[in-house]
């Protein structure tokens, strides 16, 4: 699940998080202008952040604060104990 993480710049504390639930990699993308990576946290702007509260996300944009997206682990694969099962082709 993709979640947006906002931070103050102050001292780096987590001000609030909002799961972004039913958002694919292609959401993002288009909120973004490119693809964010899964394995690790992407800096979001304040403009992106504004997009996200015009569709309908809580956020509270605050001054001093700085936004990155973060790809969770699905709930339901924390449950199983693992990651999410991909099917591989070769």
């Amino acid at each position: 699940m993709w979640i947006l993480r906002q931070y103050s710049t102050d001292d780096d504390e987590l001000l609030g998080e909002v799961p972004l639930e039913g958002w694919r990699l292609e959401d993002a993308e288009r909120l973004l202008g490119f693809a964010p990576t899964k394995l690790g946290s992407t800096p979001v702007d304040h403009g992106a952040a504004y997009g996200l509260m015009e569709e309908g996300a809580p956020l509270v944009i605050e001054k001093n604060s700085a936004f990155f997206l973060d790809f969770d682990a699905e709930p339901e694969a924390v449950e199983r104990g693992g990651a999410p099962e991909t099917a591989v082709t070769s």
